[in-house]
């Protein structure tokens, strides 16, 4: 969840830069009369404003534009909190994340090492 969170955050940014999505929200706004919920409107602005960040195919450059300290920024915008990443990283190098266990019997492992 945490990686999808991250590649979509990433790609919002490369592909529509900061500005034109700031005027995209505006004009869904708009376009809704602002009948739309504002508390949920205002994490949209804060998640979706303008980072800085200019690819290098917007600008004709050889490479990006990139401000200081991104994507931790961007990243930081929201924070999780603390425990949830602990699980995340406790599955990750404590599990058998990728069901192997069966493939791969303990037996088998200490026989192939020897």
């Amino acid at each position: 969840m945490y990686y999808v969170y991250g590649c979509m955050l990433l790609l919002m940014d490369k592909l529509i830069i900061g500005p034109v999505r700031e005027k995209l929200i505006v004009a869904y706004y708009r376009y809704k009369g602002g009948l739309t919920n504002l508390e949920s409107l205002n994490d949209v602005i804060k998640l979706t404003a303008s980072t800085g960040y200019l690819p290098a195919s917007y600008m004709g450059a050889p490479k990006d534009q990139r401000p200081k300290y991104y994507p931790e920024e961007l990243f930081n915008r929201f924070s999780f909190e603390s425990k949830y990443i602990e699980l995340v990283i406790n599955t990750i190098k404590d599990d058998d994340i990728y069901k192997c266990k069966s493939a791969y019997p303990g037996e088998f492992v200490s026989f192939a090492l020897s």
